[in-house]
């Protein structure tokens, strides 16, 4: 069916019946929907993306379906939001639930492939999934260590050559060990991996934030790992960069990144610095509350910014859920969630190779009235020298998205824009890549009241538009807007599974009601809702951001409009 509204044209395929399991590349493509990645039966949920290099994505998820017991399935999805494997996905070979769903680790192998890892029991498991969709490694997965003690969380680092150097903490103990798998999937090291770090600390500590163990390519085919070490009093961060061959090259059990010896220093997340060296950023407590500091390693292990590192934003209020990303030239993008006159900002910092911030004391705030969760976001590069970041809202049911150069301007609307709406579970953090072309795709997992299913969509670089939520067959409103940016006048094809009474408002970013539309009874036909633009007193609303709230006794839907005039 096609409909015309305002000049826009908005094309709806209705596929009837159950596709084949085994239908290789479902025709599919990105518009005004999300695309729908897996429906099947249970529940799809935790996910991860990692590019495809090709300007698409391979996400992957634990899947609940019968007979599945948690394993992991995968999908890949073209530029052009065609989804390439099987419908439903693909399983990943060997990789079963193990101790949960978020002691996985998943990046890409470069060349069209992803390598997993995840903790199967006392044991890591390991396998690579081709860029067909085919498990290379053995049906069981490459058991990565046998020592039996390995209940943690793994940390990947591709060699460049379709394998990888996969590092884990040893539980009941401080030792932190890695291992080389080849792109065959043999083990290149010895059976149990080589030592990171060995020795005494509190090793409760150091269970308490196993999961934080990063890992980055030194360009070489070896790796940086950084972890937070417990050896003294107060929490210290330190890495080790391991070549090909499984030698240490620092300092033995690593260089200290951050050693001060009164405060607290936990959660380091690490990004390749371009020249064999890390960009490192982690959570302090130096100044009042929790803060953010960051600090580049070179590729001799040492450290080239200010001592202990730099902060990267000094004002008050915690400072949680940070990300650093490279920008390209041996500096860094920092990002954080920060407290800011009562409500919780997602802001962005860029630091130069020689330490510098470029930017406002405070960072860049990239949300607008919506106010920002303090878990869940991301940041990949938008090929150009600037960064894309994602975050949840505070109720975590909808995911934004802001550009920002590398000069700090942002590129897209005031507030970030609205990837996607009606999310009831995400995974964190919210699975996105670049696109390869300044866009991004990012996935979630929604359900309107039956199971979670997992979904996807694309920003586009050039008019980033709206999302809508997908259509679920459960329960709820499902709701497209077109045109969305409008030059004034849109329209909502607004349905509900169950017969219901909603009422339609048009607000301003402060929340302020700019127009009541009134109220409609919504049912499984589309209904289409008009807005002329205008507001309360018949005047056209100056260019912005809008959002249109559906509410009805049941549930509320808030979805962002833009009016360019």
């Amino acid at each position: 069916m096609r409909i015309r509204v305002a000049g826009a044209s908005v094309i709806w395929i209705l596929v009837v019946g159950a596709l084949a399991t085994n239908a290789k590349a479902v025709r599919a493509q990105w518009n005004g929907n999300p695309l729908s990645i897996c429906l099947a039966a249970g529940d799809q949920y935790q996910s991860w993306a990692v590019p495809d290099g090709q300007g698409g994505a391979i996400l992957l998820w634990t899947d609940g379906r019968p007979g599945v017991n948690g394993g992991l399935y995968a999908q890949r999805v073209s530029h052009d939001g065609v989804l390439l494997w099987n419908s439903n996905g693909v399983p990943v070979a060997g990789i079963s639930n193990g101790v949960g769903s978020s002691y996985t680790s998943v990046v890409p192998d470069g060349h069209g492939g992803a390598l997993i890892a995840r903790n199967a029991g006392p044991w890591i498991v390991a396998q690579r999934l081709g860029p067909d969709g085919q498990s290379l490694w053995p049906s069981g997965g490459v058991l990565v260590s046998a020592d039996g003690r390995d209940r943690a969380r793994p940390a990947w680092a591709p060699d460049g050559a379709g394998g990888g150097i996969v590092a884990w903490p040893v539980r009941g103990s401080c030792d932190i060990r890695a291992n080389r798998v080849s792109p065959d999937g043999a083990l290149c090291w010895s059976t149990n991996g080589v030592p990171i770090r060995v020795g005494a600390c509190d090793s409760s500590w150091m269970e308490y934030d196993d999961s934080k163990l990063g890992a980055t390519p030194d360009g070489s085919g070896g790796a940086v790992i950084v972890w937070t070490d417990y050896r003294e009093q107060a929490t210290d961060i330190l890495a080790q960069r391991v070549d090909s061959t499984g030698a240490v090259q620092w300092a033995p059990n690593g260089v200290v990144v951050c050693d001060d010896p009164i405060h607290t220093s936990l959660d380091p997340v690490v990004a390749a610095d371009g020249a064999g060296g890390a960009l490192i950023a982690w959570h302090d407590t130096r100044i009042f509350q929790w803060h953010v500091f960051a600090q580049r390693v070179d590729a001799t292990g040492q450290a080239l910014w200010m001592p202990n590192g730099q902060v990267v934003d000094a004002t008050s209020g915690n400072k949680p859920d940070h990300a650093v990303m490279s920008d390209g030239s041996g500096g860094a993008f920092v990002s954080w969630t920060s407290y800011m006159s009562g409500s919780w900002m997602r802001c962005v910092q860029r630091i130069t190779a020689g330490g510098e911030a470029l930017w406002t004391p405070g960072g860049i705030p990239l949300n607008g009235a919506e106010p920002a969760a303090y878990y869940g976001s991301n940041m990949v590069a938008d090929s150009e020298g600037g960064a894309i970041c994602t975050w949840l809202n505070g109720p975590g049911s909808m995911v934004f998205a802001q550009r920002i150069d590398g000069d700090g301007n942002l590129l897209w609307n005031p507030g970030g824009i609205l990837a996607a709406s009606g999310l009831r579970y995400t995974g964190a953090p919210i699975p996105s890549v670049s696109d390869g072309t300044g866009g991004l795709i990012t996935a979630w997992g929604q359900s309107g009241g039956g199971d979670f299913n997992l979904y996807a969509q694309r920003v586009d670089p050039v008019s980033p538009t709206a999302s809508i939520e997908a259509r679920t067959a459960a329960s709820g409103f499902a709701i497209l807007i077109a045109p969305n940016p409008s030059r004034g006048a849109t329209a909502f094809f607004a349905r509900s599974t169950q017969t219901t009474v909603a009422r339609v408002a048009i607000l301003d970013l402060q929340g302020r009601v700019v127009r009541d539309l009134g109220a409609f009874t919504l049912g499984p036909v589309d209904r289409m809702i008009h807005w002329d633009g205008l507001d309360r007193v018949s005047r056209p609303v100056e260019s912005g951001v809008y959002f249109a709230r559906f509410e009805s006794r049941e549930e509320k839907r808030i979805l962002r409009v833009a009016i360019v005039r």
